[in-house]
């Protein structure tokens, strides 16, 4: 889930990006944030990923290394500062 770090409201529209680092997909993907905040990669292969976390008017995040596995759910919470 993606949120403002003052409202702590979720933010739609953020571009979420799963960048393989090993195992995993060939190529990054991309997701938008829905109204909740919330993204979702479906059937997202096992490996290792770095995700970053891209919405205009804050700055960007980036998550390293963070393993998904076929057979879990992998939430991630994040808190994006207004620039």
């Amino acid at each position: 889930e993606v949120k403002d770090s003052v409202t702590l409201v979720g933010l739609e529209g953020a571009d979420v990006t799963a960048i393989p680092v090993s195992g995993g997909l060939a190529d990054a993907v991309t997701v938008k944030t829905g109204e909740t905040g919330k993204a979702r990669f479906k059937q997202l292969p096992s490996g290792t990923y770095d995700v970053t976390v891209k919405l205009n008017g804050y700055s960007d995040v980036n998550l390293r290394n963070i393993a998904v596995r076929d057979d879990a759910v992998a939430e991630i919470g994040v808190v994006m500062v207004r620039v």
